[in-house]
């Protein structure tokens, strides 16, 4: 899946967890970056990922994902890949949505840095894998993608090098908080509706204290 986000979400993710693959998938994550009607600029948006071929409400489709995810099994000896790209930027829009000292402030995820990853991704070559601090997926491990020719990673995408921890943890409140209610509206009311508490309750998890996630980027982010 392919997102569009200008400030925490990492260039690459992998989900291990049917749950949490379908709460993505239901819920596809962009940034409006030019103000149009009844919207502004840096206003985050999400919108479900509609399958042509399913025909039916969104709440069963959502059913029927889980049922495949689970079949195909999404772990990392698993038969499905599940990932999230991000195709924006790290580290540029602060917590209201607002360029950082008017822009310029953050990393710009490359077309080429989305090509490398999705090439490693789907053949399989990351052999490395570190849980996200606060909702658990995988992400690459850093040093390993730099032996992969992603030249400076951790230092680019060092979330330490534009937010402070405590803002990190914002962030992740924030996140969780959105995308729970975001599911619990679109389901709402749909046949199938209590099947998916656990997809809508998926993001409902102990967002890690300032110095918790101060250690993670320390440890995997800095020299």
């Amino acid at each position: 899946m392919s997102f569009r986000r200008y400030d925490v979400l990492e260039p690459i993710l992998r989900v291990t967890d049917a749950r949490m693959a379908v709460a993505f998938d239901s819920a596809c994550e962009s940034i409006i970056t030019s103000a149009v009607a009844g919207r502004k600029a840096g206003e985050r948006v999400r919108s479900y990922a509609a399958t042509d071929f399913m025909a039916r409400e969104q709440s069963q489709q959502a059913i029927l994902k889980l049922k495949v995810y689970n079949d195909l099994d999404l772990s990392l000896e698993g038969k499905l890949i599940f990932f999230v790209a991000n195709t924006g930027y790290v580290g540029e829009y602060d917590i209201n949505g607002l360029p950082i000292n008017g822009g310029g402030h953050g990393e710009k995820i490359t077309i080429e840095d989305t090509k490398k990853l999705l090439y490693l991704m789907e053949n399989k070559k990351i052999k490395n894998w570190i849980e996200h601090p606060a909702f658990g997926y995988l992400l690459p491990e850093p040093k390993e993608l730099e032996k992969h020719g992603l030249h400076n990673f951790r230092k680019r995408f060092n979330l330490l090098r534009f937010y402070t921890a405590d803002e990190i943890a914002k962030f992740y409140e924030r996140d969780a908080e959105e995308r729970t209610k975001f599911l619990e509206d679109l389901f709402k009311g749909q046949e199938g509706e209590n099947e998916l508490k656990e997809v809508i309750n998926v993001w409902k998890k102990k967002i890690p204290s300032s110095s918790q996630i101060k250690k993670f980027f320390e440890l995997h982010y800095m020299e």
